[in-house]
């Protein structure tokens, strides 16, 4: 998927682009009232361009999910196994927060080795200079 989003500052060879929600996304409610992404990106372009990024569908849905569920269910664990192991408040959030922790190395772990090969990474493909007195966005 192809997606045209606005470059909003630019930082050591990266750049922040911001995406504004779809029309056909409108009727669905599940972001509540969010209208635009932020996104960072490695690339190059100046604020006020509009640039074209590739994002690939199936893994770009797979790396949010392995970023959100994996932690948050080493974070579940351990308040379970605290609670067992401890019967008190205190065991259960330490716990809970030390295996949401261990559970968070694979996943950093792992977008390291995915930034590393490309494989997957939203990546700019086209740039649109920004053009003064355009009259654009």
């Amino acid at each position: 998927m192809v997606k045209t989003g606005k470059v909003v500052s630019c930082y050591s060879g990266s750049v922040r682009v911001c995406f504004e929600r779809p029309e056909a996304c409108a009727k669905c409610g599940q972001c509540g009232d969010i209208r635009e992404t932020l996104v960072t990106l490695k690339g190059t372009a100046a604020p006020g361009d509009m640039v074209e990024v590739f994002l690939p569908e199936g893994q770009l849905l797979k790396y949010t999910l392995a970023a959100y569920v994996i932690p948050l269910v080493g974070l579940l664990l351990g308040l379970f196994l605290g609670k067992l192991l401890f019967g008190n408040e205190t065991g259960e959030i330490i716990t809970a927060l030390c295996l949401g922790a261990l559970t968070a190395v694979p996943v950093v772990l792992y977008d390291r080795q995915v930034q590393k090969n490309g494989k997957g990474v939203p990546r700019i493909i086209k740039v649109h200079p920004h053009r003064e007195g355009s009259g654009g966005n």
